[in-house]
């Protein structure tokens, strides 16, 4: 009889550990760029395709911005990127902070490249936050384009969503353009009651780019969006990395990229 319950205690202990691993096991963000009618998708851990991953986590997700310049000129797209990358807190957290997923970067046209005759597209998604939950959910969207170069009427178009509940135009998450200034910074941000939250969730950030060729100099634009996700009646304005600082999203997101590749 003694031997029988210490075999059940150690099947018990097994079964105990084997629950936490599977709940403490990370979750994959994912990454889908669209550009000139070729899908390029990329995620990570441990990052797919390896070569277009400096690093990943369950957290963030760092691309190789030259090999992907390989890969976008491959597929006849004249677009670029310096930066771009992905981070956010999964899996998310009580409080003010709440969840949140951030994709930033900069991309840019050479000095009198035709644009694509469609805009590029970045779509990222990542499942599996656990908090916030409540019955007082409230999602807020927070979009950044920074143009330098971009003639007017470039444009930006963001949107971010809980599940399926997006925000995306006409809000004025929709779309930023630029007016062609190199210091324009436009910056919207918009909130919308989404009920009740429960475990498991996904958020996504969608960004789109039309970027009108500048025949002297590069056209660019440095970017950032935000979806995050508060329990409470009064959410943060974006990111807890916003909130901390009074650098706009872009370039706060950059600055980040920048620090966790020197670190690796």
């Amino acid at each position: 009889m003694e031997k029988l319950r210490r075999c059940l205690f150690a099947f018990a202990v097994s079964a105990f550990v084997g629950l936490m691993a599977a709940q403490a096991q990370a979750e994959t963000i994912t990454m889908t760029i669209v550009a000139n009618g070729t899908t390029i998708v990329i995620s990570g851990p441990p990052g797919t395709p390896a070569a277009l991953v400096t690093s990943s986590s369950s957290d963030s997700l760092q691309i190789n911005t030259a090999n992907l310049n390989t890969a976008l000129a491959g597929a006849g797209s004249h677009y670029q990127f310096s930066e771009l990358g992905v981070t956010s807190n999964w899996p998310g957290q009580t409080g003010p902070t709440g969840a949140f997923l951030t994709t930033g970067g900069t991309i840019f046209l050479a000095a009198g490249a035709t644009p694509d005759a469609t805009p590029l597209t970045i779509r990222v998604t990542e499942d599996g936050f656990q908090a916030p939950v409540g019955s007082n959910g409230i999602l807020t969207v927070t979009a950044n384009a920074n143009f330098a170069g971009a003639p007017a009427g470039s444009t930006q178009t963001s949107a971010g969503s809980y599940n399926a509940v997006t925000l995306n135009s006409p809000l004025p998450t929709g779309t930023l353009t630029s007016t062609g200034v190199t210091t324009n910074n436009p910056r919207a941000m918009e909130t919308t009651s989404i009920g009740s939250t429960t475990t498991g969730f996904s958020l996504d950030n969608n960004l789109a780019f039309n970027l009108l060729a500048n025949p002297t100099s590069v056209s660019k634009d440095t970017f950032g969006v935000t979806a995050q996700v508060n329990a409470s009646a009064v959410p943060e304005p974006a990111s807890v990395v916003l909130m901390l600082t009074s650098l706009p999203l872009p370039l706060v997101v950059v600055g980040w990229m920048r620090r966790r590749r020197a670190v690796v």
